[in-house]
């Protein structure tokens, strides 16, 4: 008779077998930056929705310091790259900061629902007090 794990990873097997994942190429794309939060450990140095930007930043860069060898061409390329990670982290940064922001205001609205049902509930018992409480 088969033991627990085994039976498990019988189901596991099965359970892949039914499991196809994305087929479309935006699919396949979007489940590629799934975990992407910062991408400053993301395989891809650069996503398909940078590469505009990198291009256009490598050609600002080249033309506004013609690098005349291999070291000043390299260091100009790393320079793009770095702004390109760079602006993504700005952009994760403002991202999460609007998260608190609304993370905040959700929980002041909560706190101030609750504090005015407590004062609900003593109406009946303080009505005078209350209403200058609730007010």
């Amino acid at each position: 008779m088969p033991n627990s794990t085994e039976l498990r990873d019988a189901a596991n097997r099965l359970n892949a077998l039914r499991s196809t994942g994305p087929t479309s190429p935006e699919g396949k794309d979007r489940s590629r930056r799934n975990r992407l939060r910062h991408g400053l450990a993301a395989e891809a140095v650069v996503t398909d929705d940078e590469r505009a930007a990198l291009a256009e930043s490598l050609d600002a860069l080249n033309e506004l310091f013609t690098p005349d060898h291999l070291v000043e061409a390299d260091l100009v390329r790393r320079t793009a790259f770095a702004r390109v990670r760079l602006r993504r982290c700005e952009t994760a940064r403002e991202s999460r900061l609007d998260g608190d922001a609304r993370d905040a205001l959700r929980s002041w609205d909560e706190k101030r629902r609750k504090a005015i049902r407590r004062r609900a509930q003593r109406l009946a018992a303080r009505p005078a007090a209350t209403v200058d409480a609730l007010e």
